[in-house]
Formats: structure tokens, sequence, C-alpha cells
């Protein structure tokens, strides 16, 4: 601070940008709020979508991105994606309402060591953006039982799975109510490509309707439970 209580050309540059990604409003601006009172080493930015976010790490290439896995009626994978090409490659701290193996795998298998419950305290979301921001993992405690039970124990599900990126994203899509010609639209694909796509999902799981899709999509932590 200078010594007339104003901020000095250095302290502004010194400060890096961090990206919230969440689909609820009002937990974006409480948690924008947080962040600005309890830190002064972050301009905060917010974005409700993927495509928003996107155009945000583009301009701003952010050193943290906080991603909500629960945004609905879109992938958090294509994102994940998308920040592993980036140079230099933003910190991510994911926050979920579910906490489960394939989740923790998927996230994992994307380099992210930072995992939070989104209903954790927000002193708790603090202390996981300074691990992040430090290169360290971090895990809340649910979390982090479920990463034991993860290392100490092969999934069953894992084993029958192997999903491929594109079919988990194929996946999340029909379990939030697209039907196939409008993921080929989505995803800038070939309607033949998602039904070829759904068909290996089905030989894979076994499951054929889109309620057990939907239910696959649950269990694999690509999507929150209903309600």
């Amino acid at each position: 601070m200078s010594p007339g209580g104003g901020v000095t050309l250095n302290q502004v540059m010194e400060k890096r940008n961090l990206l919230i990604v969440d689909g609820n409003a009002a937990f974006r601006e409480l948690l924008v709020r947080f962040i600005e009172e309890s830190r002064g080493d972050f301009c905060v930015y917010q974005a409700s979508s993927v495509c928003v976010a996107i155009e945000f790490i583009d301009r701003l290439l952010p050193e943290v991105v906080i991603l909500d896995w629960t945004l609905k009626n879109e992938s958090p994978i294509d994102l994940l994606a998308y920040l592993g090409k980036c140079k230099p490659k933003p910190k991510v701290l994911v926050l979920s309402a579910l906490c489960s193996e394939q989740l923790l795998k998927l996230v994992l298998e994307y380099g992210v060591g930072v995992v939070v419950e989104k209903s954790a305290t927000l002193d708790e979301i603090n202390w996981a953006i300074n691990a992040a921001v430090g290169g360290q993992s971090y895990f809340s405690a649910a979390t982090a039982d479920t990463l034991k039970r993860l290392v100490t124990r092969p999934s069953m599900q894992d084993g029958r799975m192997g999903l491929t990126f594109r079919e988990r994203q194929i996946l999340l899509h029909i379990a939030n109510g697209k039907r196939s010609k409008d993921i080929a639209v989505i995803l800038n694909v070939s309607l033949s490509t998602v039904n070829n796509c759904r068909a290996r999902i089905g030989r894979k799981s076994g499951l054929k309707s889109t309620a057990e899709l939907t239910r696959l999509a649950y269990d694999l932590g690509l999507i929150a439970p209903a309600g």
C-alpha cells in the first residue's frame, strides 16, 4: 500500500487472475465476495458456462480455475480438456456435491489435484485455493476417504467401463436429455459418430435405455443426482 493509502502499479501487476465457473449465480457471487474480501492477490472473474469460461481463459489465462462439476447441461470434461492444452496450464480446483470414486479417477486423469465438496466452508475453499496455487494436492475430508478407497480397492465399475473421452462426453449429454442429433450439433460431429459412440457405450456397459445410461452417468460421477 502506498503512503497515501492507494495501490501502487506493482501491486496491481502482482495480482493474478482467478476464474470461477459455476452455474449458480448466487454461489458465484458469494465466492467472489469472499475471495476479494479475504485476500488481495487475485482479480476474480466468473463464468456461468463452459463457453463463457473458454472466452475468459483465452483472454486472461487465469492462474486458478474453480470448476463446479455439476454444471447443468454441460460437460466439465470439455473444460478440463481445453485447460490441458493451455500454456501455462491453469491450476484447477474442482467443487462437487458428489465425490464418487469414478469422479475422482476422472479428474485425476486430467491432472486435477484439488477436490472439495460443494458444501465445504468458505475457509476450506480458501485453503484449497492456497494448495492449488502452491502446486499441492488437497482433498476435503469426505473426498479423502473416497480417494483412499479408490487407491486401496480397484473399482468394479471401472474394470467394466474404460469409456473414451468422446464416449464420456456423449454419455453426459444423453443423461442431460439431449437427442442424438442435438448432441451431434453441440459437439460438431456427425450423427453417425454419435450413434456409433452410443452403441459402444451400450456394449461396454451392457446398458441400452436412456434411464439406464443416465444412472451410469450418475455412477461415473458425470452428473449429480436430481433434487
